[in-house]
């Protein structure tokens, strides 16, 4: 039993600067999508890394949680399976860690859905020069499907050495009293060179120990530049107009990537064409993940 994409739902006003409401709107408008009641969502991952006023706890996935109106007081208002949330993160591939703990969960025989939640602001609520990442908000839903429908296969790797690439920290030092409002973000002058290096080849042989056929498969990779997910396309010779690019609409949305980048395959008029998906993840570390999902 594999894990199947019930639904999706975003937040792309370009006015909100809250990660906890930009996840609430998205997995609002992915529940309603779905055509089910709030209250039969069993499991809850918050996949997003930049919050609101840099918080660490309470956990994020319990506020969104709390905003979306999922099972708030099971004690009081007995349901038939309490909602249990929690925060994942590995930076911008989280999602796909997210989906492959969900399809693990399908498989031991859990019912039920799982809603995969991510959003990425300033911690300031405030746009920011130099911040290069765009609020947004995305939300999956997934169901244990039955067939040959569902995430298949999954790879995680990394480059098990020193380099880290690209981190993300609270100075304290530097910014002293206005840290909750602050982020120090620093990033190797080869850290996109060397990530894609790494991501084409993680791939590649994902692809080949799969014996995928690219003619009807869509690639979803992060949205880092404008140019990323194209010539990671292109290196893994992906057919012209199969590659979901959404930098045009959403820029770096970061952890959205995936969520913004599904929803907005759904809307092309070709998605009937792509009878599978892979997903393409990557991040400091080095990391890299690739994710099989078939429609």
């Amino acid at each position: 039993m594999s894990a199947i994409i019930k639904a999706t739902g975003i937040s792309a006003a370009a006015d909100l600067n809250s990660s906890i409401e930009h996840a609430v709107i998205a997995g609002k408008n992915c529940v309603e999508a779905a055509g089910i009641d709030m209250q039969e969502v069993n499991y809850i991952f918050n996949v997003g890394v930049y919050r609101d006023s840099n918080m660490v706890e309470p956990s994020m996935a319990a506020l969104i949680q709390k905003g979306i109106g999922i099972n708030l007081d099971f004690t009081r208002f007995p349901v038939s399976s309490p909602a249990f949330s929690t925060d994942l993160m590995n930076g911008a591939a989280g999602a796909i860690n997210a989906f492959h703990m969900a399809d693990a969960l399908f498989k031991a025989g859990r019912d039920g859905y799982v809603l995969v939640l991510s959003s990425d602001v300033h911690p300031s609520s405030a746009p920011a020069e130099g911040f290069g990442i765009t609020p947004r908000g995305a939300a999956v839903l997934l169901a244990p499907g039955n067939g040959d429908t569902g995430f298949k296969q999954f790879v995680f790797k990394d480059t098990m050495d020193d380099y880290v690439g690209e981190a993300s920290y609270v100075d304290f030092e530097q910014h002293k009293t206005t840290g909750r409002t602050n982020i120090t973000v620093k990033k190797e002058a080869d850290f996109y060179e060397r990530l894609m290096e790494f991501t084409t080849q993680t791939a590649r042989n994902f692809i080949a120990e799969n014996k995928l056929d690219l003619s009807n498969t869509a690639l979803i990779a992060p949205s880092f530049t404008e140019t990323f997910a194209k010539e990671l396309g292109k290196k893994l010779e992906f057919p012209g107009g199969s590659v979901v690019n959404i930098w045009a609409e959403h820029g770096n949305p970061h952890t959205s990537a995936f969520g913004l980048g599904f929803d907005h395959l759904k809307q092309n008029p070709d998605f009937g064409n792509y009878s599978q998906v892979l997903f393409v993840g990557a991040g400091a570390g080095l990391n890299a993940s690739c994710a099989l999902y078939k429609r």
